[in-house]
């Protein structure tokens, strides 16, 4: 893993994040997409002195970047000592609330199923890895079950119904989606990717809500900092034992 995270490396490296509006800096206000001030992917290019391709957008799923070719695109158009940072998920891991409601004591599915989202994970890993691009997987940042279902999915559709699909237990939404961000590590494990653990950082805040904006799924700005944060101490920390072999 200790490759893969080598500051020499990253700074004659040309980095690329694939991602969603977490690492684009969005976040939801009633309904309005916004523009946060902070943006964890700056902050770090920043620190480092590198210029990052941010490949992020708002509502990206990892099932729509293979569908569209984004890769393949990016690979072929590769020139050098590559790293390519998949923080992407979250929106995989989301369902079509508008239909839970409809028929709320019916299955439904994620946007993308978790068996297909692990495939695509493992996929494209390995598929950036044949081209000698290094690979590294970010977990996902935990939500608010509760701001997310106040905020966002109750002004969206029928909350009630939606609370009988969740068995009228909200932190399901929160369950379900820790199951997509474990895919992540099971994947890079798998793979022998670099991984950056950003949501145990979250986790371990006792004011976490302090760290999500009212939407319950995106970090604030002081989410975003935390996020710099625990990648560059991740970057620190292993070129320090580098440095010490």
């Amino acid at each position: 893993m200790t490759e893969y995270i080598n500051k020499t490396s990253l700074l004659s490296s040309n980095i690329t994040v694939f991602g969603d509006s977490i690492s684009k800096g969005l976040y939801l206000n009633c309904d309005k997409v916004e523009r946060l001030n902070v943006n964890a992917v700056n902050l770090v290019g920043e620190h480092y002195g590198v210029d990052i391709v941010n490949n992020s957008a708002f509502g990206q799923t990892l099932k729509r970047v293979c569908g569209k070719g984004v890769i393949e695109r990016y690979v072929s158009s590769l020139q050098g000592k590559d790293i390519a940072v998949l923080c992407i998920g979250g929106n995989d891991a989301d369902y079509n609330w508008r239909d839970v409601a409809v028929n709320p004591t019916e299955f439904h599915d994620s946007k993308t199923p978790i068996a297909q989202f692990s495939l695509l994970v493992g996929q494209t890993i390995r598929q950036l890895q044949k081209k000698g691009v290094r690979v590294v997987v970010t977990s996902l940042p935990p939500v608010s079950s509760v701001r997310y279902f106040d905020n966002v999915i109750s002004r969206h559709c029928d909350g009630d119904a939606v609370i009988r699909f969740l068995q009228n237990d909200v932190s399901n939404i929160s369950r379900h989606q820790e199951c997509f961000s474990n895919v992540l590590v099971q994947q890079a494990l798998t793979n022998n990717c670099g991984f950056v653990d950003l949501r145990t950082a979250f986790l371990m805040k006792n004011n976490l809500l302090d760290y999500l904006c009212e939407d319950g799924i995106h970090p604030n700005e002081k989410g975003q900092k935390l996020i710099a944060e625990t990648v560059i101490g991740h970057i620190e920390k292993y070129c320090a034992e580098v440095a010490a072999v």
